[in-house]
């Protein structure tokens, strides 16, 4: 029992984490805008908690295919474009509510040394989580502007880059060579059984969360991110 509910929440999270970057795809593609990767905010608990009733509801079942998600993000991205016109119309009578931002769901993994890390292990600081893999070029282009960064805000912002094995034949031996080929020095993890990759529904390389010093999802990107993107998203986890 306890297994099958960890595994609807982990569909829930991953439907609405995949529903999101549809959305902000969608918009993005809707927009005369340059071509840049565009942040999409890290999903409520209202909303986790909406998918698990849905497909609590339907015994469990996901989407039936991808058109259905991406009919569904547009949906909701249509309802979004509502729902700021009639904020504006309201002349911001009523007061703003807080959303509920959703904990990270917490996995496993290896740091450099081997030993098993959980992520909820690292909360208390602000995180910056990278799933890269070193056979994936996007991941290796954006890596420099990461180490610029994980090396000014050493102490102030936790980078923890997810080295996904198995992702473009990528192994253990494979991504310690790379990194240290570069010199790189921020905190590399290894997701040796891409409980990760898995948990999260990582369809794309790179993808990387912003998480506050609560272990919240507060945005999160899909695909290379310049550095001016990723200034944006540690901005917004700062305390």
């Amino acid at each position: 029992m306890e297994r099958g509910k960890k595994k609807l929440l982990v569909t829930a999270v991953a439907l609405v984490l995949v529903l999101a970057a549809a959305a902000a795809a969608y918009r993005m593609l809707s927009a005369d805008t340059a071509p840049d990767m565009q942040l999409a905010a890290g999903p409520s608990q209202e909303e986790v908690s909406g998918q698990e009733e849905e497909a609590d509801a339907a015994g469990g079942e996901e989407p039936e295919t991808a058109q259905d998600g991406a009919a569904a993000a547009e949906d909701e991205a249509d309802r979004a474009k509502d729902g700021e016109a009639g904020a504006a119309e309201d002349g911001g009578e009523a007061g703003e509510e807080e959303t509920e931002l959703m904990t990270a769901p917490d996995f496993a993994m290896q740091d450099y040394e081997g030993m098993t890390v959980q992520l909820s292990d690292l909360f208390g600081t602000p995180i910056v989580m990278n799933f890269w893999s070193s056979g994936c070029g996007p991941c290796k282009m954006e890596m420099p502007d990461f180490q610029a960064a994980s090396e000014e805000l050493e102490d102030e912002v936790l980078f923890v880059m997810v080295d996904s094995i198995g992702v473009f034949g990528e192994t253990v031996e494979s991504g310690k060579a790379y990194v240290e080929e570069q010199g790189f020095t921020f905190p590399v993890f290894f997701d040796v059984d891409q409980e990760g990759i898995s948990t999260y529904g990582i369809t794309s390389f790179p993808t990387t969360f912003f998480l506050n010093e609560n272990g919240e999802i507060v945005a999160y990107g899909q695909g290379m991110m310049s550095a001016e993107t990723l200034e944006q998203g540690i901005s917004m986890i700062l305390p």
